[in-house]
């Protein structure tokens, strides 16, 4: 049986061409495992517990953020308003000088926690070489 299934939706499933869009499709869960990702006419909604119209929706997988310092967390907002180059020479650079190892561990907890509220599923952390924190 499962447990729900979101019928109708625009499906984003990143397999074959494209973002592999599947218009009126189905995602079917069961427990916590997803066990249908197809066009809607292939699917029997009498097996689910609970259905949802997916209809003028889009499902699609978690986010993936591919370059993020987690551990510059913390200086979110410390640099503002100024061009990219000025941003890291006299901003946040500096500002990331001053992170310990304690500072750079609770700005990468913190940077999970915002992850995981976004449903972001993966993250390539990158080690800055101005920061040894960071």
């Amino acid at each position: 049986m499962v447990s729900f299934a979101t019928i109708d939706p625009w499906l984003l499933t990143m397999q074959g061409p494209g973002l592999g869009i599947v218009e009126n499709g189905t995602l079917a869960v069961e427990n916590d495992t997803t066990v249908y990702a197809c066009p809607s006419d292939g699917f029997d909604a009498s097996n689910a517990s609970t259905i949802i119209d997916g209809s003028r929706h889009v499902t699609m997988p978690g986010l993936v953020n591919t370059h993020f310092h987690s551990s510059m967390t913390l200086l979110r907002g410390g640099a503002q308003d100024m061009p990219e180059i000025e941003w890291m020479n006299r901003g946040v650079g500096p500002l990331g000088a001053h992170v310990n190892q304690d500072g750079s561990l609770v700005g990468s907890k913190l940077a999970v926690v915002e992850g995981l509220r976004s449903r972001t599923t993966n993250f390539c952390r990158v080690r800055s070489q101005r920061c040894s924190a960071c």
